[in-house]
């Protein structure tokens, strides 16, 4: 049983994850802190052959990023990436 209940902790420990903190980096990439702690990279470069992420490309819209509700926002909230996937595919940052 106390594995089970290991497992679960390991499972949900990410449910309510969010973006608490943001920085901009060099090269399209972004320093988040994640409310667990953790402290990642996620290079935007990844998104911007999708039509939606396209205008990211823009320096200005780019920098406008901002935090809303915990989620990575731009222009306006007319843009955003979700936080399960910035966590997954964010390298981690250790300094």
């Amino acid at each position: 049983m106390e594995k089970i209940k290991e497992k679960l902790n390991i499972e949900n420990k990410n449910v309510d994850l969010k973006v608490i903190d943001v920085e901009i980096l060099q090269n399209l990439c972004l320093l988040l802190e994640f409310s667990n702690g953790e402290r990642k990279i996620f290079d935007v470069n990844q998104l911007l052959n999708y039509p939606v992420y396209e205008k990211l490309k823009d320096e200005d819209i780019f920098n406008s990023v901002s935090i809303k509700n915990g989620i990575i926002v731009w222009d306006n909230e007319n843009i955003d990436v979700g936080t399960d996937y910035l966590y997954k595919n964010s390298e981690n940052y250790n300094n």
